[in-house]
This record gives structure tokens, sequence and C-alpha cells, in this order.
């Protein structure tokens, strides 16, 4: 699992996230941001009762079936359904919500084609946007939903980076 993560670190580090500027901004209580592997959590999941008594300004979800009324009349969610590595969608989605307003997309873009055409093909395991949280200025978020697949190291032949680390993937 660490290895898997450390190879979505790799590539989240040549991934243009847009951050231009640090904005310093006083508020009188701090931002709770809650990031959740909701593992298939639907309407009626008590899941949804725990995240709302942390009372988030921002949330990062992934492995999410549905979501309740109460949840998307209180939040601004952008959802996707989570995409399975042979390319067909999962029963699950990620999601980002916020309580304020989603400004726009956040393209998220690679020096490097072959990490471009995975962000492609995996659109809805990254689900990203530029949010402005209720009394804050605006920040950009990225929900990223990393299954344990093996790595078919073949589709990468000509790519430097370390294969110690893709061959030892399960």
């Amino acid at each position: 699992m660490l290895k898997n993560i450390s190879n979505l670190l790799r590539i989240l580090q040549t991934i243009d996230f847009g951050v231009r500027e640090n904005h310093i901004h006083k508020r009188n209580k701090p931002m709770r941001i809650i990031s959740w592997n909701m593992k298939g959590a639907g309407e009626k999941s008590p899941a949804w009762k725990v995240l709302e008594g942390f009372n988030p300004d921002i949330f990062l979800l992934q492995e999410v079936s549905a979501i309740p009324k109460r949840i998307s009349d209180s939040f601004n969610i952008k959802y996707s359904k989570a995409i399975y590595k042979d390319g067909k969608e999962q029963r699950f989605g990620t999601a980002v919500g916020v309580k304020g307003r989603i400004i726009s997309e956040l393209p998220l873009l690679s020096e490097h084609d072959w990490v471009n055409t995975q962000l492609e093909h995996f659109a809805g395991n990254i689900v990203s946007a530029v949010v402005q949280p209720v009394g804050c200025p605006s920040i950009n978020i990225v929900s990223v939903h990393c299954p344990a697949w093996s790595i078919d190291i073949s589709k990468f032949k000509g790519i430097a980076f370390s294969l110690k680390i893709l061959v030892s993937t399960p």
C-alpha cells in the first residue's frame, strides 16, 4: 500500500495544480477539511451522520455510492463515478464538497504526456475544483481515489522512473 501511495505522490508532483500565490486570511474559527474513503457509503449509511458531526467546511470523499439530500442541500458538491482499471465505471464515485461555492473546474495537467493520458483515463478517480468556503478566499482542492491495483509496466516503456517501486507493487 505504501508503495502505491509513493507512486501516486510521484505522479502528483508532476501536475500543475494552479497554485500561484499564498493567501493569508484571518477567520474566527479554523477551517475543517475532511478526506475520507467512505467504503461505498450510500444514502442511508450512518457515515453521513459522522461526517455531519465533524461539521467540515470542505470534504474530499472517495468510494461514495450515493449522497443524501440533506448533505447536498448543505454543500456544493462535485461528484464523478470512479473508473476501474479496464475503463468501466465503478459502483461508487469520488467527490468534493464545500460550504460555500464551487468557482470552477481545476484542470490537472502534467508536463508528461503519459501522466495526462492516465489523468484522462481515470478522471473519475481524481476530482478537483477551485472552491470558496464561506468567509474564506478561494482555494484549490483535489480528492483522489487510489486503488491498490497492480501496474502493467509494459504501458510505460521508454519512460524514466524507478522500476524497483513498480515491480514490487502488488
